[in-house]
């Protein structure tokens, strides 16, 4: 079989990539599914949620160099801003390349979020990210507690 593109081996969101002295990678809380919570009033978030997105690749058959693009698509189907791109070189064989993308995802619309990898503008695959967008509760102010007074001693 001669593949003319490099293989994807993985491609997941997590909160964090260990990179081990050793050169193995470790991807901790591997996830799927995003909860976001807006103040009542807010129409963005007071501050964006961080994610990982890690894209490891190997070469199989495909020698030569080339450029991973990484391309966020909204629910209703529209490029997002910040397309990602990394020029790679592929060795052959097992040799390969990792690409760890730290994002701040920021957003206030529930649904279906995609991030596509392409290797010189050709399709490789497509990662999902399920967003839930919530309104946070609003904190309602705790009553004082009056003391009670103190009567003096005759």
């Amino acid at each position: 079989m001669n593949n003319k593109l490099p293989y994807v081996t993985v491609a997941t969101f997590c909160e964090k990539v260990l990179n081990e002295e050793d050169g193995v990678l470790s991807a901790i809380r591997i996830f799927d599914t995003m909860k976001i919570q807006l103040t009542k009033d807010a129409a963005q978030l007071d501050a964006p949620q961080m994610a990982n997105l890690l894209v490891v690749m190997k070469s199989g058959d495909f020698i030569g160099k080339g450029v991973v693009k990484i391309v966020g698509v909204s629910p209703d189907g529209k490029e997002l801003k910040g397309v990602v791109t990394m020029p790679m070189t592929f060795e052959g064989g097992a040799h390969g390349n990792n690409l760890i993308v730290s994002m701040a995802i920021r957003t206030n619309k529930s649904g279906l979020y995609w991030y596509e990898t392409y290797f010189n503008d050709k399709f490789l695959t497509r990662t999902p990210l399920s967003v839930y967008v919530t309104e946070k509760p609003t904190e309602k102010p705790q009553p004082t507690k009056s003391l009670p007074k103190k009567s003096k001693a005759k």
